[in-house]
């Protein structure tokens, strides 16, 4: 499944938060248009569903290195309120 990808600027993409029920941000993508097609299909995946996570108050960011994880992407940058919901900690993490 390929996203539908608004470009923002020369390394900025976007998806919007209504591609997915329940997403409540959006996704930004840092990459340049050469590193798009190189993206595996199951960071953009895990990245789908990183922002139904509780608590989420920021868009949720996929660095240019992005690559598989263990919940959501290794590569992807989020921010949120520990009052709002709980903190997201990937299950294999060391800080668990």
């Amino acid at each position: 499944m390929r996203l539908s990808l608004m470009k923002l600027s020369e390394f900025i993409y976007v998806v919007d938060s209504n591609t997915r029920n329940g997403m409540k941000a959006s996704i930004k993508l840092i990459a340049s248009e050469r590193l798009l097609p190189t993206i595996d299909e199951n960071v953009l995946e895990q990245a789908l569903m990183s922002p139904v996570w509780p608590g989420l108050i920021s868009p949720v960011c996929l660095l240019p290195d992005a690559h598989s994880g263990y919940g959501a992407p290794i590569g992807c940058v989020f921010a949120s309120d520990f009052e709002m919901g709980e903190l997201f900690l990937p299950e294999q993490s060391d800080l668990t």
